[in-house]
């Protein structure tokens, strides 16, 4: 499960901001269905190990196991903008 865009609704005093300027247009949630995660946790786990080991991915910081982010869990957030 995940999710993407801003859920914030309202401001401190209640009042809708739903529609203002700089609030999120869009809130997506997504769920995938895994019959084997097992399998699935093997695969993402190759695919991880094969990327770190990629230098295209060499000075992308999120890539740094000691970042203890996308090298160790996907999530695609800024990643290459960091680089």
């Amino acid at each position: 499960m995940d999710e993407a865009g801003d859920l914030t609704l309202f401001d401190n005093r209640g009042r809708v901001l739903v529609g203002e300027l700089g609030v999120s247009k869009f809130f997506m949630v997504g769920v995938a269905h895994l019959p084997d995660p097992s399998l699935a946790q093997t695969k993402l786990d190759e695919l991880r190990a094969q990327l770190v080991a990629d230098p295209y991915f060499k000075n992308v910081p999120s890539m740094q196991p000691a970042a203890n982010k996308t090298a160790i869990a996907f999530h695609a957030k800024n990643d290459l903008l960091d680089a």
